[in-house]
């Protein structure tokens, strides 16, 4: 067995011997972690004027209980309730429809009548489900069917998805969760440019390629199991994602990546939230670059660890502060695969410390999130992470390699100018050269090869709009607009698989190791060094919801590259239109 599956049965074996089984707590699955959803649920945060009981939006995903109790408690409250919009109703009842397990005992959730289809779409977002004392199953089809065209790409834009979901829970106590689809695509040039710079496509893992090379062939699953060994203490462990931060982006952990085995351990008193992530990822795969390429299945892909911890406290109703530490680390021979270390199994101690004391030359990172609402309609958020720095480099501004962190800051105006159901959010990410970057992939801040903070990597800056509006319960419009400021590495780094060693590195590429550095050089790295680039995204996309969890989705996208480089120019003018069920909505953001 693998030592870190080893590891991990055994803490879980250990927490069921010490509660018992017959002393496990009610424990829910989790909501999608999409922006659409989360955003649904983040915005009452704000316009409640408190923060919600049963879960701390800092780290998500969401307990699908957590939220049901909470949408169920700011209707309860009449003087909110009698401010709410016909779409804030029609959001709430949303969110009760898309938990059936939970409302039964948390709210009034109308069923439908039966018909000739027996159990079959009995409430609204449950195409079968089972219900007794001991055990309940919800089964759902997963679909997502897009096409569009670009008319800088010579093929179509496609996305075909044929999944299943399933999730359930076994006498309250145990809950399970499980996905899986099969996928083909064609996406444009620019996600094509991407792939042969590092081999992956974002947020996958295995891939081959299909249609004439022209399209990606994948196949996703995901699953885990939950519960909670006392009324405190909530287990997870699976394969999944997590992201921590109110922001757009991350700059601490995001969802964009690949998918990656974990147990996580959230104990939550008064008002504390303090998560305990273990994690085994993967660093970079061997892949096959031309007819029939993609990543090599035969070739066992390189091991590494994460563990981190994150404190989030409600210091008030409506100011949320966090603190975080992680390591990045492997052990063993050059595959890494010698094993999780377990001095790093130790659920309250500074990370720092262990490793200083190991010896090791592991990847240590910390940092802290914070949000603020206000007015019933305003918040500000920021993240900091700090993964290296000299206060001698600090004070005297040499523009060293070293001094590697990033921060962020952003606000959200919800109901804004007095329309209902009309969100704004800005944000700002600033990450130095270098930041997530380290001397090995088996350190670096990334897993599968895809950064776990910014997709970008580093050495940027970037500012976001983004507009929401609801004018109808059925109707989202979201138009969004970014601007990047980046400093792109050499020409080589676009020819083919990264070779270390040979410079040209400038901190923008986290997988690259920091040895390759321009000149070997310690100071001299500025914001934007290397090749000065901009990225301008702009994307309008109108959804439309046909019946519960089936949309229907038209987008026009602009992305334009523009570098100092002639021959990286990039522009994408690209409409698509797509019929997603259950799923939420794809983007390639980079």
């Amino acid at each position: 067995m693998n030592p870190t599956l080893r590891h991990c049965c055994l803490i879980i074996i250990v927490l069921l011997i010490s509660g018992s089984i017959s002393t496990l707590k009610a424990q829910g699955v989790f909501a999608p972690q999409d922006n659409d959803y989360t955003h649904l649920i983040d915005r009452w945060e704000i316009l409640s004027g408190k923060f919600a009981p049963g879960f701390h939006s800092s780290f998500k995903a969401y307990e699908r209980k957590g939220v049901v109790g909470w949408v169920d408690s700011l209707a309860a409250d009449t003087g909110l309730a009698s401010s709410f919009s016909k779409t804030d109703q029609f959001n709430l009842q949303y969110l009760r429809n898309d938990s059936p397990e939970w409302c039964d005992s948390l709210s009034n959730l109308s069923k439908y009548k039966p018909r000739w289809w027996g159990p079959v779409y009995r409430t609204q977002n449950a195409f079968y489900e089972f219900q007794s004392p001991d055990f309940d199953l919800i089964l759902n089809p997963v679909y997502y069917f897009m096409g569009g065209s670009d008319r800088n790409t010579s093929h179509s834009i496609t996305t075909n998805t044929r999944g299943l979901e399933l999730r359930g829970h076994i006498m309250k106590k145990v809950g399970f969760y499980t996905y899986f689809s099969d996928n083909q695509v064609q996406l444009p040039n620019y996600v094509d440019t991407r792939v042969l710079r590092d081999g992956v496509l974002m947020g996958e893992t295995f891939w081959k390629e299909y249609k004439d090379q022209t399209g990606y062939d994948f196949f996703q699953a995901r699953g885990y199991i939950t519960f909670d060994p006392i009324k405190a203490i909530h287990v997870q462990f699976g394969y999944d994602k997590n992201q921590v931060g109110n922001g757009y982006r991350s700059l601490i952990l995001g969802s964009q990546a690949a998918p990656y085995t974990f147990l996580k351990v959230q104990t939550r008193i008064w008002r504390l939230q303090y998560t305990n992530l273990y994690a085994q990822m993967k660093g970079s795969p061997a892949v096959a670059i031309g007819k029939g390429g993609g990543v090599i299945g035969s070739q066992l892909v390189p091991t590494k660890y994460m563990t981190m911890h994150h404190l989030s406290l409600n210091l008030t109703p409506n100011l949320n502060i966090g603190i975080f530490e992680a390591i990045m680390f492997s052990r063993g021979d050059s595959t890494g695969n010698g094993g999780y270390d377990l001095a790093y199994l130790n659920p309250i101690i500074f990370y720092r410390s262990v490793e200083q004391t190991l010896g090791s030359p592991d990847n240590a990172m910390l940092g802290a999130d914070a949000r603020y609402n206000f007015l019933k309609h305003f918040q500000v958020y920021g993240q900091f992470t700090l993964d290296e720095f000299y206060i001698s480099d600090l004070t005297s501004r040499n523009n060293s390699w070293r001094n590697k962190f990033a921060w962020q800051l952003g606000a959200k105006y919800y109901n804004a100018f007095g329309i209902r159901n009309l969100d704004l959010q800005a944000e700002y990410n600033y990450i130095r050269p270098f930041t997530y970057s380290h001397d090995s992939q088996l350190r670096n801040w990334a897993n599968y090869g895809q950064p776990l903070a910014h997709p970008l990597g580093a050495n940027l800056t970037e500012s976001i709009g983004i507009v929401r509006y609801q004018p109808h319960g059925r109707v989202l419009i979201t138009g969004k607009v970014s601007y990047t400021r980046f400093g792109d590495d050499s020409l080589q780094l676009y020819t083919g698989r990264v070779v270390q060693g040979t410079g040209g590195f400038n901190g923008h590429n986290i997988l690259t190791p920091y040895t390759a550095r321009t000149d070997g050089r310690i100071n001299g790295y500025p914001m934007y060094s290397g090749i000065n680039t901009t990225l301008l995204w702009a994307e309008l996309n109108v959804s439309y919801m046909i019946r519960h969890g089936v949309w229907f989705d038209f987008t026009y996208t602009r992305r334009s590259l523009n570098s100092a480089k002639a021959e990286l120019n990039q522009t994408t003018n690209m409409i698509t239109g797509a019929l997603r069920v259950n799923i939420g909505r794809r983007t390639w953001e980079y």
